[in-house]
């Protein structure tokens, strides 16, 4: 790329589509790098900077509510360019991605500081199916939209080490769609809205001693308008991919509800242990998954 004001240059993004970046001022010519990143392999990095890893898409905090990737999570290098001024970046927006009822107007360009997640949208363009943001400086960027709402149900459940139930309660906010919806994105059906790790007086931990108890948590949205049989499986397993804990519980999720539950793990040695939770509609010879499979990791320090 070229030095000069107000210069833009295109290029193929990882993936698929176009990014573009247009520089205030260029001072210096150079290369600009661009990489594709999984939400997984950043969230290894940065214990901080995603709440849920799905296979598809990944939850955020932004602004004190709560974001979800929507396309490719791109890491733009742009250091062998001197700059002042704005970067305005273009990239590419999956609107497969998008919950049914969702407008593609609402897809945000979101930019990861190194400390947490800023919404810096200047405009969307839903034919070309692309958002630009304008920022002073790169790191991991991507499109996504904020969580939507509307008024339904929840189911309380606790897991257990192989069975367990639930029951309803009124107030939790979100959406559920037609059956034709689900034809295309099966996955889809019971959704991850948050996961944590908390101690037994329910305060958000990232980490723990050997021998300390903790409790594994999780909420999944029902997104279908009919009852749900389901199994939600807790995997840990230690630094060397052995499953040292294994447990799971059943029952059903009415309509539009939401499954909050949470598992008692007591952790063993020090090392590094990766926690998967799977959702299926049991636990029978021939499952059926019902939604993406959530990975975190988790430090146990002696």
């Amino acid at each position: 790329m070229t030095s000069g004001t107000n210069v833009q240059t295109s290029t193929s993004a990882p993936g698929g589509g176009t990014i573009t970046i247009k520089f205030d001022n260029a001072q210096s010519s150079g290369q600009i790098a661009i990489e594709e990143k999984s939400a997984a392999s950043l969230d290894n990095q940065t214990s901080s900077i995603f709440d849920v890893v799905g296979t598809f898409s990944a939850a955020f905090t932004v602004n004190g509510g709560t974001a979800n990737t929507a396309g490719t999570i791109y890491e733009i290098d742009i250091s062998a360019i001197g700059h002042t001024g704005f970067i305005d970046v273009t990239i590419p927006y999956d609107p497969n991605l998008l919950p049914l009822g969702t407008s593609e107007n609402n897809v945000k360009f979101y930019h990861w500081t190194g400390t947490a997640w800023e919404d810096v949208t200047i405009s969307v363009d839903t034919t070309a199916n692309t958002v630009t943001g304008r920022l002073t400086s790169l790191s991991p960027v991507v499109a996504g939209y904020p969580s939507s709402a509307s008024t339904n149900t929840s189911t309380t459940t606790t897991f257990g080490g192989g069975g367990g139930g639930g029951s309803a309660t009124n107030v939790i906010i979100n959406q559920s769609f037609p059956a034709d919806y689900f034809n295309t994105h099966p996955l889809q059906k019971l959704q991850m809205q948050d996961s944590s790790f908390k101690t037994l007086a329910g305060n958000t931990i990232f980490g723990a001693k050997p021998g300390q108890q903790v409790n594994v948590s999780a909420t999944f949205h029902n997104y279908q308008q009919v009852s749900q049989d389901y199994a939600i499986i807790v995997q840990i397993l230690d630094q060397n991919g052995f499953t040292t804990d294994l447990g799971w519980v059943t029952g059903t999720a009415d309509a539009g509800a939401n499954i909050d539950g949470s598992r008692s793990w007591t952790v063993g040695a020090a090392g590094e242990y990766t926690v998967k939770i799977y959702v299926w509609n049991g636990v029978s010879n021939s499952p059926t998954p019902l939604s993406e499979i959530t990975t975190k990791s988790f430090s146990v320090t002696a």
